[in-house]
């Protein structure tokens, strides 16, 4: 559910050429809890126990969805466009519209391959990455040495790289709205070749 708040809450509260970017800025920004979880999921485990862990992620939840409950109005103001002002289309009809889309399941079978490769990629990458090819999964934080011989430094780093590259792509997609399948395409073919690198590399 969360997954589908940042398309909708752009579409309110920004104008059309400012949506593109709001949701990417939005949508990556997960990308820094999974940087954050790559670290400090493995070291609370570590120290601790995986209760403790679950025990300081629900916390760290709980806290948010209480801020936003207490305060987070429905729309602003002032509405940033005329599109904004308009009523929306009851949901169950507007899933049937597109499920009768060819393009529409086109576009999600081909988002839903490239996320689902890349969370998986990222979850069993303490496998892939063993002690065999110089890496473990132990989170030493005594020194930045011991850090960058851990696996949770390679999520890490691609999590908010990962994060960078899709607030700049979100930034261009607004300034070349004509440009969607260009972008798109170049996006998917340079995941590619970054995922066959890997795989040859390891």
């Amino acid at each position: 559910p969360v997954m589908i708040l940042p398309p909708k809450i752009s579409s309110v509260w920004f104008p059309p050429k400012e949506r593109v970017f709001a949701t990417a800025v939005a949508v990556t920004f997960q990308s820094i809890g999974v940087a954050v979880g790559f670290v400090m999921n493995p070291y609370l485990t570590q120290q601790y126990d995986i209760r403790t862990m679950l025990i300081v992620q629900a916390e760290i939840s709980i806290f948010i969805a209480i801020l936003f409950t207490v305060y987070f109005p429905l729309r602003p103001p002032t509405p940033p466009s005329k599109s904004a002002e308009e009523n929306r289309t009851n949901f169950i009809d507007s899933l049937k519209d597109l499920l009768r889309n060819r393009s529409y399941i086109v576009l999600v079978l081909s988002g839903g391959l490239i996320m689902g490769a890349s969370f998986g990629f990222q979850s069993v990458l303490s496998v892939i990455l063993n002690s065999s090819s110089g890496f473990n999964n132990k989170v030493k934080v005594e020194s930045f040495l011991r850090f960058l011989q851990s696996t949770s430094w390679l999520g890490t780093i691609s999590a908010i790289l990962g994060s960078i590259s899709g607030q700049v792509t979100g930034l261009l997609a607004d300034r070349f709205q004509r440009r969607f399948k260009l972008i798109l395409f170049i996006l998917m073919s340079l995941t590619t070749l970054s995922i066959l690198w890997f795989s040859l590399s390891i």
